[in-house]
């Protein structure tokens, strides 16, 4: 015998306030996931000018092998460790992200309509929430 769907214990108040710190922890880790991405993206400009000014003083001066070596090698190493360094701002943004979802799918506080009308799930499966549009 299936027991029935249990009702949730929390107010229309508590449950609005719950619905206000999950948006704030997700508004959180979007903003750490679009850091990380202008990380990735600044990283690479700046290796770009790097590889770009070394090329010109290259074909100015008198050692252009050895100057367009060290250029490649900084502007790689530039662009490399940025962009190393954003998708680990990324990946923290993200975990903060999953960690949300887990906390508004297992809260006994929310039913399972105000679960699926927090997180934008157009339908509802008995124990299933499906996060959509997470623009990843």
């Amino acid at each position: 015998m299936a027991s029935p769907a249990m009702a949730p214990i929390a107010s229309a108040e508590i449950r609005n306030k719950l619905c206000q710190r999950y948006q704030r922890g997700y508004s959180s880790a979007a903003t750490i996931i679009g850091f990380g991405n202008l990380v990735k993206f600044i990283s690479l400009a700046i290796g770009a000018i790097i590889v770009t000014v070394g090329f010109l003083q290259a074909t100015d001066a008198g050692y252009g092998p050895l100057l367009i070596a060290g250029a490649l090698v900084a502007g790689l190493s530039i662009a490399g460790g940025g962009w190393i360094s954003g998708m680990v701002i990324q990946a923290q943004g993200q975990i903060i992200q999953s960690m949300i979802d887990t906390v508004v799918n297992t809260s006994p506080l929310l039913d399972n309509s105000a679960k699926a009308q927090f997180l934008g799930s157009p339908e509802t499966t008995p124990g299933l929430i499906v996060r959509h549009g997470a623009g990843f």
